[in-house]
């Protein structure tokens, strides 16, 4: 962990790469309230794009160490159960109409 605010209920992971990872504590798999410490070790799956600033966001977080036999019900590591990303989607699609009635479509699903 490389910050965490307790009073937002936030911080930031460090990847072994240097990515820096957006963790909310409603991502992070413990029961009852969330205090994690800067320096500790945490497992954790990401995804892009990032929020607020970084380059990825948690999907799940435990503390390290931590199986899943210890992890409250409904609270599991989502990456192991292959449940969709939370990450916002989007895809724009343009059409053209040419003078000469001709049309064109365009879309990116990014």
């Amino acid at each position: 962990m490389e910050t965490w605010y307790d009073e937002r209920g936030w911080g930031v992971l460090r990847t072994p790469d240097g990515l820096s990872v957006f963790c909310h504590f409603s991502d992070v798999e413990v029961d009852g309230y969330v205090e994690l410490s800067v320096g500790e070790s945490i497992w954790f799956d990401y995804e892009t794009p990032g929020q607020d600033g970084c380059d990825a966001r948690v999907r799940t977080a435990a503390r390290s160490g931590v199986a899943d036999s210890e992890i409250p019900l409904g609270k599991k590591r989502r990456n192991k159960q292959n449940l969709p990303s939370t990450a916002i989607r989007s895809s724009l699609t343009v059409t053209i109409t040419h003078p000469d009635g001709r049309t064109e479509t365009f879309t990116d699903d990014s």
